[in-house]
C-alpha cells in the first residue's frame, strides 16, 4: 500500500468501492488533510460526480472568511459545494461530541438532497492513533481498540476514509509537492479540547518517553483488534442462535459451554439492536454469569427505557420496559382488559382450527388468540405448578412468565400465551376467543 502513491491509491479505492454513476460526499475543512483528498479526488475523479461539504462551526471569527476562500477553490475545480453553519450548542453539553452529531445531521441532509448515503473523509493514520490511545485511556472494550474503520455505516450514511492507512506527513507532503495550501486552524492547539490536549501534550510525552516506535506499536494494537472484532462476529454466530424483530432481541446457546469472552459482546450486540444505552460493567458482567450458571432462575436488569432478561443459556433484550402482572377476574361474555403492556380482548365464539404461535409472535406485535371454555376465568402468570400439570406446550424462556398473560378456570392453566399452551375443546363447541396484543 506504501509504495503507491496517494492519487493512485485513492482512484483504486473509488473504482472499488463507490459506484461510477452515483454521486458522493467529500467532508472538507480546508486543513491538510482534507485539502489533501480535495485535490487528490479532483486528480482522478474523471466523470464521477463528487460534492464538497463544508461544516462552519462558528467557534472562530476568522471561518465565516474561510469558509468563501474554500468556495472559491472549489469552483476552480469544478465541484459543487455546499456549507453549513452550525448553531451554537446549549450550554452542559459537550462541544466536540456535539459538532460531531451535527455534522452527521448536515451530511445526511445533503446526502437525501444529492441522492447519495456516501461520504469519503479525509481521517488518516495519525487520527486512528489518537482514537485508539483515547479509548484505551477511557477503559473501553478491546474490540474498540480498532478504531475507526476504513468503510463503515453510520445513521444510514456509508463514511470511507480512503487516507487512513497513511500518515498525516505524507499528505503534507502531497500538497508540497504541488505547492498547495491549506488552513491551520488554532483551535487544534487548544488546550480546552481533548483532541488538542492529546496532540500538544500527551502524544509528546509519549514520544519523549518511549520514542516514535510507540506509536506504530499503537495502530499495530488497532489491526490485531479488528481481526479480533472479526472472530468474535464469526464466533457469535457459531454459538448462538440470535433472531431479532422490533424492539425485541434474543440469543439461545447453540453450546452447553459457551465462550464467556463472548458474552459481553452479545449483550452489546442485542442491546444495539433494540437501541438502548450501554448498560454498566457490573450489568453486563451480571448477566453473563448468570447466562452461564444453570441454576440460575431468572433476572432482570432495566437498561435505559428497556430491559435485559437473562437465564441459564438465553438472553433477551426488549427496547420498551416490561411490568409484572397483576390478577384480573373476568366473568362476562365479553370485554377488553389492558393490563401493563397487554391489550386482552375476549368475546363468545365458536371453536375453530387453532393455530399454534410461538412467544415471538408476541413480542412482534402480532394478535394471538386461544379459545377457552365459556365459563369466568382469571388472567395472571402461569406458574411451575401449573405448567408441570399439561402437556404440549412449547419451549419458552421462563424469564418472562411472571410479564405474560395465563388463563386459569377453578385453579387449572387453560391457556398459555407464553408457552402456546390452549385446552384441547371439542370442534364447533362455544367457548370464548381470547385475543392477546403486545402494546
Amino acid at each position: 500500500m506504501k509504495d503507491l502513491n496517494l492519487e493512485k491509491y485513492l482512484e483504486t479505492f473509488l473504482d472499488t468501492y463507490v459506484p461510477k454513476d452515483m454521486p458522493y460526499l467529500l467532508a472538507i475543512s480546508g486543513g491538510i488533510d482534507s485539502t489533501a483528498l480535495l485535490y487528490a479526488v479532483a486528480s482522478v475523479s474523471k466523470d464521477r460526480r463528487p460534492h464538497v461539504v463544508h461544516i462552519d462551526h462558528g467557534w472562530r471569527e476568522a471561518s465565516h472568511m474561510e469558509k468563501e476562500e474554500l468556495g472559491k477553490k472549489v469552483a476552480l475545480l469544478n465541484i459543487p459545494f455546499h456549507s453549513f453553519r452550525l448553531q451554537k450548542s446549549s450550554q452542559g453539553v459537550n462541544l466536540e461530541e456535539w459538532s460531531r452529531m451535527q455534522r452527521i445531521r448536515c451530511f445526511s441532509e445533503l446526502g437525501k438532497t444529492i441522492g447519495t448515503t456516501i461520504i469519503l473523509l479525509a481521517h488518516h493514520a495519525d487520527d486512528q492513533l489518537e482514537v485508539v490511545l483515547k479509548r484505551m485511556l477511557e477503559g473501553s472494550s478491546i474490540i474498540n481498540f480498532r478504531g475507526m474503520r476504513v468503510i463503515e455505516e453510520r445513521e444510514g450514511l456509508v463514511l470511507m476514509r480512503p487516507f487512513l492507512s497513511f500518515r498525516k506527513k505524507e499528505l503534507l507532503q502531497y500538497l508540497e509537492k504541488k505547492n498547495i495550501s491549506f488552513f491551520d486552524d488554532p483551535t487544534n492547539r487548544d488546550p480546552k479540547f481533548l483532541r488538542a490536549r492529546f496532540r500538544t501534550q500527551l502524544l509528546p510525552s509519549l514520544r519523549e518517553s518511549f520514542g516514535k516506535e510507540f506509536e506504530e506499536s499503537v495502530l499495530r494494537v488497532s489491526e490485531e483488534a479488528l481481526l479480533l472484532e472479526e472472530w468474535v462476529q464469526q464466533s457469535l454466530t457459531e454459538n448462538f442462535a440470535i433472531g431479532c424483530s422490533e424492539g425485541l432481541s434474543f440469543a439461545t446457546s447453540k453450546q452447553p459451554f459457551p465462550p464467556a469472552f463472548l458474552l459481553h459482546y452479545l449483550v452489546d450486540m442485542l442491546r444495539k439492536k433494540c437501541g438502548l444505552p450501554a448498560p454498566s460493567r457490573s450489568q453486563v458482567s451480571e448477566a453473563a454469569a448468570h447466562f452461564l450458571e444453570p441454576r440460575s432462575g431468572s433476572r432482570s436488569f432495566p437498561v435505559g427505557e428497556g430491559i435485559i432478561l437473562v437465564e441459564h443459556n438465553w438472553i433477551g433484550v426488549f427496547a420498551k420496559r416490561l411490568e409484572p402482572l397483576a390478577q384480573f377476574f373476568c366473568d362476562q361474555d365479553q370485554g377488553v382488559a389492558n393490563l401493563s403492556c397487554w391489550e386482552i380482548v375476549w368475546k363468545d365464539s365458536i371453536i375453530k382450527e387453532s393455530v399454534m404461535h410461538t412467544w415471538t409472535d408476541l413480542f412482534q406485535g402480532k394478535s394471538v388468540s386461544i379459545y377457552i371454555p365459556k365459563q369466568p376465568f382469571t388472567i395472571s402468570p402461569s406458574s411451575d405448578r401449573l405448567l408441570k400439570t399439561v402437556k404440549g406446550k412449547a419451549p419458552s424462556p421462563t424469564s418472562f412468565r411472571s410479564f405474560v398473560p395465563a388463563i386459569i378456570q377453578q385453579d387449572q392453566l387453560v391457556a398459555d400465551f407464553l408457552t402456546g399452551y390452549s385446552l384441547k375443546l371439542p370442534s364447533q363447541s362455544p367457548c370464548y376467543e381470547v385475543t392477546i396484543r403486545f402494546k
